[in-house]
């Protein structure tokens, strides 16, 4: 089942992350906020830690990554098990 899951979730020309909040005043306020301060700290930084700011923001990215595609994962569980309970119940009324 985890493999259908996975090809779904990443089946799209975009994955369905990149498309969730995207348009949301609240989303572009949070990443424009964090990007104006991760380069006002960054040019702070001598050359050296500005590389390994850039590492570490990198595997932050990764981290992040693998946690929404687990989360989709889960999600989609529930959903799929809500659906089977809804239409149990609704077997037994008729």
């Amino acid at each position: 089942m985890d493999n259908l899951i996975r090809q779904i979730y990443g089946g799209f020309d975009r994955f369905p992350a990149d498309l969730m909040g995207v348009d949301a005043p609240e989303y572009i306020e949070a990443k424009d906020k964090v990007h104006t301060l991760y380069e006002a700290f960054k040019v702070k930084l001598p050359l050296n830690l500005a590389e390994e700011l850039d590492g570490l923001m990198e595997a932050q990215l990764e981290i992040l990554a693998e946690g929404m595609e687990e989360g989709f994962l889960s999600g989609f569980k529930i959903g799929a098990r809500l659906m089977i309970e809804i239409l149990a119940e609704s077997g037994r009324a008729q």
